[in-house]
């Protein structure tokens, strides 16, 4: 409900301004689903239908501040939980966006990233660089309000969260990125807050990071440091990366007060094949592939989470926005709670999908 006030108000808010540039895009997808979810997710089972409308509306004033509202019109089946209901439908405002810019400098308010998010650049699987993403209902933060600024080749921004029904301001948000003579750095920090925790996108914790990304003999080498202040923890990075004609090779070891962290990865991508490899400490690796036959034809399969999740898919474009999925996907262990399998987010069971996108 308060994303449906925010975006009706945003809307009453343009309703005067003349000649305002107005864009729209979105997607729908009709589908038919086999199989509940054995991890237990939010599936579908049988038919179902979604969509989404993205709607953008801008007006530059006359002192070139060019203000805009963005915001997304979701309808999707209402699920109840014996299979979907085409005919019953729920339409939900989300995503919405007011801004202010003028050239590199913007102020930003609604759903979008704090200052921290949008400038940090983690290395490797890094346990102290909780930095909270945006929006958590469960955590009380309605809003997030950033001001980003360009100087010298840097970007810097700063935000706070805006929480108890868009009266308080909290959680103080920091970032600051760009080339410093061919050294990319990334500065993050927020401040601790007396919110409780919410999702996996907010932390009420002191965090900071620094991280420095430069190419050395061909290879991109990559340094960073995290520090969850409140819970006392450090991460100490480092990354490579190298290219051999069609192969990257890239891996990352974290140093952690528990367990450290390393990452190994292989890629390699000629002509119409594409083949990823991953793997970390913990066993879990994946290899997973695609084959373009032309025509609009892509075949997709690979296995997951250390081969407990298989998939096999095929979509086919018809042109003009519109494809065809098909897929079949299992999961073994039972522990892909979301339902989504593989880097294609497949459905478990057999799925035949109709997608349109304009």
């Amino acid at each position: 409900m308060k994303n449906i006030l925010l975006a009706s108000t945003a809307i009453v808010a343009f309703a005067g301004a003349a000649a305002a540039e107005v864009s729209f895009s979105g997607s729908a997808t009709l589908g038919f689903n086999d199989t509940v979810a054995a991890g237990g997710g939010d599936n579908n089972e049988g038919f179902y239908i979604d969509g989404d409308l993205n709607i953008s509306l801008s007006q530059e004033l006359d002192n070139g501040i060019v203000a805009g509202i963005d915001f997304e019109i979701d309808f999707a089946d209402d699920d109840s939980g014996a299979g979907n209901s085409i005919g019953n439908i729920d339409i939900d405002a989300s995503d919405v966006v007011l801004s202010l810019v003028a050239g590199d400098t913007g102020l930003y308010f609604g759903d979008t990233g704090t200052a921290a998010i949008a400038h940090w650049s983690s290395v490797g699987s890094m346990d102290s660089d909780g930095f909270t993403e945006g929006l958590d209902f469960d955590a009380g933060v309605d809003a997030v309000l950033r001001g980003d600024f360009g100087f010298g080749g840097m970007s810097a921004s700063v935000s706070y969260l805006i929480s108890d029904d868009l009266t308080d301001m909290e959680q103080l948000s920091l970032g600051l990125s760009g080339d410093l003579g061919g050294v990319t750095v990334s500065f993050a920090y927020q401040d601790e807050t007396a919110l409780a925790d919410g999702s996996g996108d907010f932390s009420a914790s002191e965090v900071f990071g620094l991280s420095a990304t430069t190419t050395l003999s061909g290879a991109e080498v990559s340094f960073g440091y995290a520090s969850n202040e409140t819970a006392g923890t450090d991460s100490i990075g480092v990354g490579v990366s190298y290219p051999v004609g069609p192969v990257t090779i890239s891996a990352s070891y974290v140093s952690e007060d528990a367990a450290d962290n390393w990452d190994i990865g292989f890629a390699y991508a000629d002509g119409p094949i594409s083949i990823d490899v991953t793997t970390d400490e913990s066993d879990d690796w994946g290899i997973e592939g695609s084959y373009d036959l032309g025509n609009g034809v892509m075949i997709y399969a690979g296995l997951d989470d250390a081969g407990d999740d298989t998939y096999l898919a095929a979509t086919y474009d018809l042109g003009g926005g519109a494809s065809v999925l098909f897929s079949y996907a299992d999961d073994s262990d039972a522990d892909n709670g979301d339902d989504e399998i593989g880097a294609g987010d497949y459905q478990e069971g057999i799925t035949l999908e109709l997608g349109f996108s304009f």
